[in-house]
């Protein structure tokens, strides 16, 4: 009960920080993050994460959406379902010739994805930093721990606190190119419960 205080407690502290950050330090942490981001992706690419993933050729600062990080997670992590037959998808806002198609429908079978309850995945809207947290989670094995410490979103922020996922990430709501490369660096380096 003690942690799940202080968890609770570093968590508002750390969001009430963000409305305090001036534009010069605003600055100085892109910049920051810039170098950040040009590592993770040459670290990233050297050991052969992408070499299944379809670059578009993003910038750090571009948005991603929900398809897109997906995609990138998936066609990275398991290049190894791409050969397997696929049944289809439950989503009916999904796009069957898009070319996310595939890795979704790995997701959806895999669990680590169930969309919004309706039959609705939301695809091309840009993915929140608590959604792209819980699909890392879903896919590390760690989501009985995150719904045990307080569930969604709380939960799996304290989760990814614990096992570092956040280090060096700025995303606030929204989940930059730059971070999902920050994010997928930083679950490469946790250990798969």
């Amino acid at each position: 009960m003690i942690k799940r205080i202080i968890s609770l407690f570093l968590i508002l502290t750390l969001v009430g920080s963000f409305g305090t950050v001036s534009a010069k330090n605003a600055v100085e942490s892109v910049e920051y993050n810039e170098d950040i981001y040009v590592k993770t992706q040459t670290m990233l690419e050297a050991i052969g994460v992408f070499d299944r993933y379809d670059n578009p050729q993003k910038s750090f600062e571009d948005v991603v959406t929900r398809a897109e990080f997906i995609s990138m997670y998936i066609s990275s992590l398991f290049p190894a379902f791409y050969s397997l037959e696929i049944t289809g998808s439950d989503f009916v806002d999904v796009n069957t010739q898009g070319a996310s198609y595939k890795a979704i429908c790995i997701a959806e079978e895999l669990g680590i994805i169930s969309g919004n309850g309706n039959g609705f995945f939301r695809p091309d809207e840009q993915i929140k930093y608590e959604e792209a947290l819980k699909i890392v989670i879903s896919i590390l094995g760690y989501c009985m721990r995150a719904d045990l410490d307080g569930g969604y979103p709380l939960g799996y922020y304290n989760v990814a606190a614990n096992l570092e996922l956040d280090k060096d990430i700025t995303a606030d709501e929204f989940f930059s190119y730059g971070d999902c490369l920050v994010l997928m660096r930083n679950a490469l380096n946790t250990q798969v419960n």
